[in-house]
């Protein structure tokens, strides 16, 4: 596991073994905090990457070689102001709390057909969100969340999940 870097390089590779250990996630908090790394490149041994990795890495624009990955932790991405896309890996079923919060640059995410989850607080402040119009607030086939104060709600066609909490404190629902 990564469990910090120091470092001042814009590119960084992560490498499949330090010594004789494989590594296998990017530890809570690895690189929190950088401003200088702009793109990272994963080994494509890495299943995790923890709560608040890559939080507030202002300049990270792109993250790659994440085929293997299976869960990503709350907050992993938060603040990464400069990311302007993800595609979520095909084992990675749920997109937690405040994963992409505050991810400003970030409009566009490629989920795939086997999404199950997506916490409500995922993308708040986000570029994608900013860009959605009043309404449900959706990703693949999951309503998360909603923009607004909408009086009616109309479910667009395709979803098939309505995340729990999804229109948590709207008062202004009627129907």
């Amino acid at each position: 596991e990564i469990v910090g870097y120091s470092g001042t390089a814009t590119e960084v590779e992560v490498p499949k073994k330090i010594g004789n250990l494989s590594v296998i996630s990017i530890g809570e908090g690895a690189f929190e905090g950088n401003t200088t790394i702009k793109s990272v490149e994963l080994n494509t041994n890495i299943l995790t990457i923890k709560d608040n990795a890559f939080k507030d890495c202002t300049a990270l624009v792109s993250i790659d070689k994440f085929k293997a990955l299976e869960e990503i932790g709350v907050s992993a991405f938060e603040g990464c102001t400069s990311l302007k896309s993800f595609k979520l890996p095909d084992a990675v079923t749920t997109i937690p709390s405040r994963c992409f919060a505050n991810c400003t640059a970030l409009t566009e995410i490629d989920v795939h057909k086997n999404i199950k989850g997506v916490a409500n607080d995922a993308l708040v402040g986000s570029g994608y969100e900013k860009s959605q119009a009043n309404g449900p607030l959706c990703l693949g086939r999951i309503l998360y969340s909603y923009k607004g104060n909408v009086k009616d709600i109309v479910v667009p066609e395709g979803i098939s999940i309505i995340e729990a909490g999804a229109f948590l404190g709207n008062t202004s629902i009627e129907k």
